[in-house]
Formats: structure tokens, C-alpha cells, sequence
């Protein structure tokens, strides 16, 4: 039963992925523009719907369980520190990011079997915008993987070390929630480009010289919390 509960999250997203990807092939490109399986790939690890409406919803969900489970006295009092516990939390996160990111590759995939891998991708995909640079694809897409994977964490970091001072699930569950509606709209492309969520993890357009600005901010903003968490446990530990 527990192997079941750790394991459908993953099942999932693969199967939503190959959906995704399924649609992609069969409809966004159809049988009058072939497609190879890196265009494929590429369309669906970089795709703003997906990433705004399915991975953030879903790992919002996975940092607020992780909140619940672990930010009691007793772990704190067992860790020792608020900031060993913000340390073994984000660790802790590490692991459902990398499957995740693992089952959106195997859905797309298995999404894409059969395609060729042609020379030139096709226009206007992202695998044409990194062909256009000269990157290939697998480094755009190891690049994707990095820029999602840091902005997930320092999300992560971000919510948890909010937690950890302030202690109040409606500031918690109130940080998500905004980040998620900010990243929708930025997927739905009414947020401009500067503050677009969805911009600041597009590889092509980072890869290219782009300033990934909410990337850059989020990192800030979690350095800054867990400097607060770090400096609150000296305070502690100092007092009589």
C-alpha cells in the first residue's frame, strides 16, 4: 500500500505526459508535417502549459505534504536546527524532482516511439530554436531539466524556510498558491517577459544570452530566508 502511494504521483505524470505527448504528435503536428522524437521531446519538456497547469500544481502538492509531515516539534527537537531541518527537507526533495522529471521523459518517449530522428527539426518547435543555435538537442534538454529543477527548488526553499519562521499554514499554503496563479498567467501569456515565469526556464531563449529573471529571484529570495532561518537559530541558541 505505501509502495502504491509513492509510486502513482510518478505513474501519473508519465501517463500525462504521454497524453500530452500523443496529442502533440497526432494533432499539433499531424500527418501533413512529420516530426522526428527529439522535436517531440523537446516540445514537451519545454511546454508552458504543462509545466504552469500539471508539474507546479503537483509539486506544490509535494512540498506542502512534506511541510505537514516533517514541521512538527518533535522532528525539530530530533534535527536539532531549523536550518539542518530546511537542509534535510530540500534534500528530501531532490528525490520525487529527479522521478519526476525521469516520468515526463519516459511518457514523452514512449509518447514519440517509432519517430525518426531527422536532421532538421521542425520549424518554429524548439528543437528547431536550438538547431538554430547550434545546441544539441540533448544539452537543451539536460539544460531544461536544470533550469526547471532550480526553480522548483528554490521554490521549495522558498515556502519551507516561510514555514519554518513563520509558522502559519495560511502564509504557506497563500505563497503556493500565488506562484501558481503568477505561473499560469505566465503560461497563458499575459505576463510579459521580464517577469514570465515561463521565460526564465525556456532554455532556448537562456541558452541564447535571455536573463532568466524569476529564476534569479526566487534564488535570492531563498538565500535571503534561509539567512533569516540561520540567523534565528543563533538567537536561540544564545539566549539564556
Amino acid at each position: 500500500m505505501r509502495l502504491a502511494r509513492m509510486t502513482w504521483p510518478y505513474v501519473g505524470l508519465a501517463l500525462t505526459a504521454y497524453g500530452y505527448g500523443w496529442f502533440a504528435r497526432s494533432v499539433t503536428y499531424g500527418a501533413s508535417e512529420p516530426i522526428g522524437i527529439w522535436t517531440l521531446i523537446l516540445d514537451v519538456a519545454g511546454s508552458p502549459p504543462l509545466f504552469g497547469f500539471v508539474i507546479v500544481p503537483a509539486w506544490l502538492a509535494a512540498v506542502w505534504t512534506l511541510c505537514g509531515e516533517w514541521i512538527v516539534r518533535q522532528r525539530q527537537i530530533r534535527v536539532g536546527s531549523r536550518f539542518s531541518m530546511l537542509r534535510m527537507l530540500v534534500a528530501h526533495l531532490a528525490r520525487p524532482l529527479a522521478l519526476g522529471a525521469l516520468a515526463v521523459v519516459i511518457g514523452t518517449v514512449l509518447a514519440g516511439a517509432g519517430l525518426p530522428v531527422p536532421a532538421v527539426p521542425v520549424a518554429n518547435s524548439n528543437a528547431a530554436r536550438f538547431f538554430a543555435q547550434g545546441i544539441p538537442p540533448s544539452v537543451g534538454l539536460a539544460a531544461q531539466v536544470v533550469l526547471v529543477s532550480a526553480l522548483l527548488l528554490a521554490l521549495a526553499a522558498v515556502i519551507v524556510t516561510g514555514h519554518l519562521v513563520t509558522a502559519a499554514w495560511p502564509v504557506t499554503i497563500t505563497t503556493g498558491l500565488t506562484f501558481f496563479g503568477w505561473t499560469a498567467t505566465s503560461a497563458a501569456g499575459w505576463v510579459p517577459s521580464p517577469l514570465n515565469v515561463i521565460a526564465s526556464v525556456d532554455s532556448p531563449i537562456v541558452l541564447s544570452g535571455g536573463m532568466p529573471t524569476v529564476l534569479l529571484g526566487l534564488l535570492t529570495l531563498a538565500a535571503a530566508g534561509v539567512g533569516l532561518v540561520v540567523a534565528r537559530d543563533r538567537i536561540i541558541r544564545r539566549a539564556p
